[in-house]
């Protein structure tokens, strides 16, 4: 997808630049994708800014929720962009992205008003879809802009919105002031003591506590061998396999293992990151029973084998059975109803099947994960504490 831009009071002659620009853009082979010099506009149809794939991103360091704030080494001369920030990464010296969740687009505009007060030079940007190239036009004279390029000497920026949410990205080379040098987490002791230890060429991400003395742990792998390496690792530490999922096409989505004190869930489906989530099995219910605290509030699957019940924290519970007969999940549905449970949302993957099926009830979040070759997830979290 391709991208117009216009700079505010200089419309004809950018759309002219903006034309040439676009057809030296058409050829077939382009360099991988990399950051504009400090000052420059980034040309119009190519991607200047690394996503979170490619370079720099990769030696990033990250912060979520309660930890992902605006840094303080982010010069003054740069307002602050208000709003929540979900995600911070980091690569010191070199690039800032934040992620902001409920940003509107007239507090964008605001913003974008605000800079321009300050002396920045702003261009805005328009993504051109192939198949409606007049709409990518139309958006570019009435001001429906899709990004925002920022220029302001040694500073560089581009804030991209789109529904409630805004990516910004801050290209830190050229302050005075350097980012700190962002540590990244270590294998929690507790683990290690109990008998997992980390993953060998995975540099770790995050690890976050989940409750009952539990973690999520994300690494980031360094060869396509890491997965397999740390199986015959597990199992060399007398891990032994319960349970796996894999979908229709043969995938594994997720295992889990146990080593009598320890139950995890490995999920190596993501490309970039090996993810898991390990919790004392204590705290754990691995009898294929339902679990009691949801007796009378949440129906029973009928002719559906329970395999595991796992729990995270008190009230949340992710649940794995396996269907009998194809017709499992539309009477699943028809007695949640019949509970008082209703439909907010439902997602299909790229083939139109149902993935996943979200219901609310009077004091609970129910979510049905499907897609599976034979197992179905069902997670229930208390009001206000879905995990996702």
């Amino acid at each position: 997808m391709r991208q117009v831009t216009q700079r505010f009071g200089w419309l004809v002659v950018l759309l002219v630049a903006i034309s040439a620009a676009l057809s030296t853009c058409s050829g077939a082979d382009k360099a991988a994708p990399t950051a504009p010099a400090l000052g420059e506009v980034p040309p119009a149809g190519e991607n200047t800014w690394p996503t979170p794939q490619t370079a720099p991103w990769a030696g990033s360091g990250f912060a979520f929720g309660n930890d992902a704030v605006w840094p303080d080494y982010i010069p003054a001369d740069i307002p602050v962009l208000e709003g929540e920030i979900t995600t911070l990464m980091e690569v010191p010296g070199s690039h800032v992205r934040l992620l902001y969740h409920g940003v509107s687009e007239r507090e964008i505009k605001a913003y974008v008003k605000e800079l321009e007060a300050q002396g920045f030079q702003v261009q805005g940007i328009v993504y051109e879809n192939p198949a409606y190239p007049d709409r990518a036009q139309e958006k570019l004279r009435q001001g429906e802009y899709d990004a925002f390029d920022i220029t302001n000497g040694v500073y560089h920026m581009r804030l991209e919105y789109g529904g409630d949410g805004a990516t910004y990205d801050i290209d830190a080379r050229g302050f005075q002031i350097q980012g700190p040098v962002v540590e990244g987490p270590s294998w929690p002791d507790a683990l290690a003591g109990m008998g997992m230890p980390p993953p060998e060429r995975c540099q770790l991400v995050t690890v976050n506590p989940v409750g009952n003395g539990g973690y999520s742990i994300s690494c980031s792998r360094a060869d396509g061998d890491v997965d397999a390496d740390y199986l015959r690792l597990l199992e060399a530490h007398n891990w032994v396999e319960q349970d796996r999922v894999v979908n229709q096409g043969g995938d594994l989505i997720s295992l889990r293992l146990s080593n009598g004190q320890l139950t995890a869930i490995l999920s190596p489906a993501f490309e970039t990151y090996f993810t898991f989530t390990v919790l004392p099995s204590q705290a754990t219910s691995l009898a294929h029973t339902w679990p009691a605290e949801l007796v009378g509030r949440v129906p029973v699957p009928a002719r559906c084998e329970l395999s595991s019940v796992l729990s995270s924290r008190p009230g949340s519970y992710s649940i794995f059975c396996k269907p009998t007969d194809d017709g499992v999940v539309a009477d699943y549905l028809a007695a949640l109803a019949a509970a008082g449970f209703e439909e907010q949302d439902r997602s299909e993957d790229h083939q139109g099947l149902v993935f996943s099926i979200t219901l609310m009830g009077r004091d609970m979040v129910m979510k049905l994960v499907l897609g599976f070759v034979d197992t179905v997830v069902i997670k229930v979290d208390p009001v206000g504490g879905a995990g996702g």
